[in-house]
């Protein structure tokens, strides 16, 4: 019997199934909250994920309680905005929360979805009639987020599998979204197409499904040093990283050659999708005492790309007035690249929207 089929013969027997990528796992939070300032309760949180939040609007000495135990983050932080009667909203792409509380900004509950690492809200809803078509369009309007660490590079549309019921029980037909979208930072906007909504329609009572995502579980980071050597090579969870350098003492432009290689098996990209991965991608030089950063200041090239290759030249010039950049021995190259790519579903529910 052939190898394979003696492989899959003992997955069967022992009521298993071939491997699987894990899934973006949430980081879970607890909090035991009596009477605080709004100040300490986001202390509490920010020491269990690092995550930045904007304090310069919120009501810091306003008083709160709040008990959880072990809650995915973006549930715990829901939570922690209810109790403190605070706004949740997102600035920087995503990559930064905003909490707002005021006389005039309270806590409002919208429709919202967790599903581990990811959150999905509805934010609005907008109809237009078409006249070329001669059809009314409903557009529902989500915000997608995910959780610091992750790292998310294409999204699928929602709309193959999703499923919605007006409030009179009525099934909505719902448009089939086009090709994945590209994303970068901790957010996308995304949308839900509907087609002739009846005028009766109040509410999109409920609206139930799922899309993928292509990203990573995290940054992997290498780092050189070995200036003497023509090419340096480090591995990291399956990933390849190798350099070739012209860092010569007394030089006034230093450059380095990256190249990033993933292993077999990870999520099919098109030709026009290989770029997505590189988003995030990032290489700068650090100091043997690690107290300095020098960031990319000569211009970054991307000389090829494809969906599991990428070869990148980073440029370094001298900063200020100096007329050097002095020793490459007192620098070490850092390159920070995603690890595996891996491609999960995001399930999500939300009910009782409003219809214009």
């Amino acid at each position: 019997m052939p190898l394979r089929a003696l492989v899959l013969l003992s997955l069967i027997i022992a009521g298993g199934e071939p491997a699987r990528p894990a899934p973006f796992k949430p980081t879970l939070i607890t909090l035991e909250l009596s009477d605080v300032p709004l100040d300490q309760a986001l202390d509490a949180l920010q020491k269990q994920i690092d995550v930045p939040i904007d304090r310069e609007r919120i009501d810091a000495g306003r008083r709160m309680s709040l008990s959880v135990n072990d809650v995915p983050f973006w549930d715990a932080l829901e939570r922690l905005a209810k109790a403190a009667d605070h706004r949740i909203f997102f600035v920087d792409s995503g990559r930064k929360i905003l909490l707002v509380g005021n006389e005039r900004v309270s806590y409002r509950e919208t429709p919202l979805s967790i599903d581990g690492p990811f959150r999905v809200s509805a934010r609005r809803v907008r109809s237009l009639y078409d006249l070329e078509s001669e059809r009314t369009l409903t557009d529902l309007e989500l915000d997608l987020h995910w959780e610091p660490g992750v790292s998310i590079f294409l999204v699928e549309p929602p709309g193959k599998r999703v499923k919605a019921r007006d409030n009179a029980d009525r099934d909505l037909s719902i448009v089939e979204a086009g090709s994945r979208l590209p994303a970068s930072g901790g957010g996308l906007a995304l949308a839900v197409r509907f087609t002739e909504i009846p005028r009766s329609s109040r509410t999109i009572r409920q609206i139930e499904g799922e899309f993928t995502v292509i990203g990573a579980a995290g940054m992997l980071k290498f780092e050189f040093e070995k200036w003497n050597e023509k090419e340096q090579s480090s591995t990291n969870d399956g990933v390849i990283v190798k350099v070739r350098n012209d860092f010569k003492p007394g030089g006034d432009l230093w450059t380095a050659r990256v190249a990033i290689e993933y292993p077999e098996g990870g999520p099919r990209l098109e030709s026009f999708e290989a770029s997505a991965w590189l988003a995030d991608n990032e290489a700068y030089l650090v100091s043997r005492d690690g107290k300095t950063r020098f960031d990319v200041n000569g211009g970054t090239e991307v000389i090829s790309q494809s969906e599991r290759r990428a070869e990148i030249n980073y440029r370094w010039v001298p900063q200020g007035n100096a007329p050097t950049l002095g020793d490459p021995k007192d620098w070490k190259l850092v390159v920070k690249t995603p690890s595996k790519l891996i491609e999960v579903p995001v399930k999500f529910k939300l009910e009782n929207i409003p219809l214009p």
